[in-house]
């Protein structure tokens, strides 16, 4: 059945986030949680490359900006800086079990050995910005023990939290309170919640992707309509935007491709509607400052080569090993955890990828062109980036990439996915249901993983199911607090989303006089 006219316009979201301020709150808080619960169940240095990202930020936070470039017995330039020696012993601490999921972390050193007085010790993480790393050094000041790394742990879960929690209170003006807070839990899979719990920027990286598609889609999609974008749209886009541009080498590139993606998904006539808004304006100056500091920071850093990875099959093309590996790659989207050696069980995936190939029936069918285009190049983009940006190097490094690295991409397809559900009035009431089965089954489903990750390390992989009696490892505050504690933020976060509040309104009509101002929409 074609469209009408009426259906080919957009929705503009409200001027406010759906919902109360203390819900958001509860939301976000429980977000937090959740995440900090992360940092506590995994064991010292047990997330890849944790130990040169701790030895960077300890360097940031004593004001070494930069270092010098080294090489390795490998012939592999590093950056090294003066840090206390008791920090290069993180390197030794996962080096008995990494990569042996059936060996558990009580072989793990508990302390660290060494001086508190300064020497060299060489990071691969040197050419990485500063910006995540002043955010989780400060506490390397004031430990050198496991305490610090804790605290840091602990800092970066609350930030990645909190962007998270913000993208969902974002796009609440749109999808209202129910599927936003779902779509929180949906977007951020377990593997965001576990990176962003860690010592490493691709976890903040991955949750400023996510609230810089949140804050794109609303504040663009406002713009594209001929509406007054409003300032809290506008500065949750920059901070956003500028958090993600400066975290990683690739992080800049990221933020230029998700706001050209989410400018897709608008109707194409409607684009030049975007540069009549001041708000944005100043917002694209901004973000456009951003990028080019980042950009800047990275082009000054002294070394950038990349650390050799998996080889090329014998037999196969170089394109053909790429592109085989784009299985691991898409795994890697929801979960796995460890130094690449603990995948969570097989259906968690299916319930991911099941609810995310369910939303693309729905928007397939029902759904508008624009969008339909975006979703489209966004999952063309997150397979085929990994392969053109490794081609040129792959016979003298192998495989390096890890499926982490493109999520700031492939968050943009759900995300999208579920802007794409905004024009579908007549299907309203039920999303608002399905956001109940969403958040349910995303809610055990982060739970399981959880168990999953905490029972690798407390009886190994393969071990036994109890992780409560008697572990071989135990988590600081113990096995079955943690799950207990997750479990119970679950279930709170559940019956958040399940409660109806007088605020639950979801995208509210434009006003008449807004109708009047709007272009006329562009058959799509």
């Amino acid at each position: 059945m074609a469209a009408s006219r009426t259906d080919r316009r957009l929705t503009v979201p409200e001027e406010r986030p759906d919902g109360t301020t203390t819900s958001w709150l509860v939301y976000a808080a429980g977000l937090v949680v959740l995440s900090v619960l992360w940092a506590v169940a995994s064991p010292l240095f047990s997330v890849p490359d944790e130990p040169a990202h701790y030895v960077k930020a300890a360097a940031v936070a004593r004001g070494q900006l930069s270092g010098r470039t080294v090489q390795t017995d490998l012939g592999v330039d590093l950056l090294a800086v003066d840090v206390p020696e008791k920090l290069k012993a993180s390197y030794a601490f996962p080096g008995c079990y990494m990569f042996r999921n059936d060996v558990t972390a009580d072989c793990a050193p508990e302390e660290f050995v060494g001086a508190s007085t300064d020497i060299e010790v060489a990071t691969q993480a040197g050419s990485y910005p500063p910006l995540f790393y002043a955010l989780t050094g400060g506490p390397t000041v004031l430990s050198t023990g496991p305490d610090g790394v804790y605290a840091a742990r602990g800092l970066a879960a609350v930030a990645s939290g909190l962007l998270v929690a913000s993208a969902a209170w974002a796009l609440s003006s749109l999808l209202g309170r129910r599927l936003a807070m779902a779509g929180g839990l949906f977007v951020g899979t377990p593997m965001v919640l576990y990176l962003g719990a860690s010592i490493n920027p691709n976890g903040f990286e991955n949750a400023a992707a996510i609230a810089t598609w949140a804050f794109a889609l609303v504040a663009l999609r406002r713009g594209a309509a001929g509406v007054a974008v409003p300032r809290w749209m506008c500065a949750g886009l920059v901070v956003a935007g500028a958090a993600l541009a400066l975290t990683r080498w690739l992080s800049p590139l990221y933020l230029v491709g998700i706001i050209g993606l989410v400018g897709l998904s608008l109707p194409l006539g409607q684009l030049r509607v975007l540069v009549r808004d001041r708000r944005l304006q100043i917002t694209a100056g901004l973000l456009g400052v951003a990028f080019v500091v980042a950009g800047v920071t990275i082009a000054l850093t002294p070394n950038r080569t990349l650390i050799p990875g998996a080889p090329i099959a014998p037999g196969n093309s170089a394109v053909q090993t790429l592109v085989g590996a784009t299985q691991s790659y898409i795994d890697g989207f929801v979960g796995i955890f460890g130094w690449l050696d603990t995948p969570p069980p097989a259906y968690i995936q299916y319930v991911w990828f099941g609810l995310v190939a369910a939303l693309a029936g729905v928007v397939l069918l029902l759904g508008r062109g624009p969008v339909l285009r975006a979703t489209l190049l966004t999952a063309a983009a997150t397979f085929v980036f990994p392969i053109v940006s490794q081609l040129p190097s792959v016979d003298d490094v192998g495989i390096p990439w890890q499926g982490r690295y493109t999520l700031p991409l492939a968050v943009g397809v759900p995300i999208l996915l579920l802007a794409g559900t905004v024009d579908l009035e007549a299907m309203r009431s039920r999303l608002d249901r399905l956001a109940l089965v969403v958040v349910w089954l995303c809610g055990v489903g982060h739970l399981i993983a959880f168990y999953w990750a905490l029972r690798r390390y407390a009886t190994g992989y393969f071990g036994a199911l109890d992780i409560f009696t008697a572990p071989d490892w135990r988590t600081p505050m113990g096995n079955g607090w943690a799950v207990l504690s997750f479990a119970a933020v679950v279930v709170a976060l559940g019956v958040l989303t399940s409660q109806r509040s007088p605020e639950d309104r979801g995208a509210a009509p434009l006003p008449a006089d807004v109708e009047r101002r709007r272009p006329d929409p562009v058959p799509v």
